[in-house]
């Protein structure tokens, strides 16, 4: 309760105020302009900085499961790319230029579940 309705009630009270002259007070303090305040909430744009690689083994569980930061990932990837004979043969059902296109991008989320021929899935996600 607001000071001035508490002070028009004690006026009514020790008959300083009429009860009509009091509630004629009372009506215009409630009748007084609300004044609402807005809060703006800005969302902040969070980049991602995570690559999450995820291997399911057959059965659906979990072998591997390691987050590389997003900075250090996309080095990983341009330079196995390049140069590793190695990586290029291990990496043959991935296309690392789409991969690294979708990084770029923004996108967020799962960007490519591979299912391999022994039955393994790989889930590559940014986060």
């Amino acid at each position: 309760m607001s000071e001035e309705k508490k002070k028009i009630l004690e006026m009514i009270q020790k008959g300083t105020l009429s009860v009509e002259e009091g509630m004629k007070l009372l009506d215009a303090v409630a009748e007084e302009p609300i004044v609402e305040e807005k809060v703006e909430i800005k969302k902040k744009k969070v980049k991602p900085s995570v690559l999450r690689v995820r291997i399911l083994n057959k059965d659906g569980k979990i072998d591997v499961d390691i987050n590389i930061p997003l900075a250090f990932a996309e080095m990983l990837l341009k330079f196995g790319k390049g140069v590793s004979k190695d990586f290029r043969g291990k990496m043959e059902n991935i296309d690392v230029d789409e991969l690294l296109d979708r990084i770029h991008s923004g996108e967020q989320g799962n960007l490519m579940t591979i299912k391999t021929e022994s039955g393994e899935v790989i889930e590559i996600y940014v986060e």
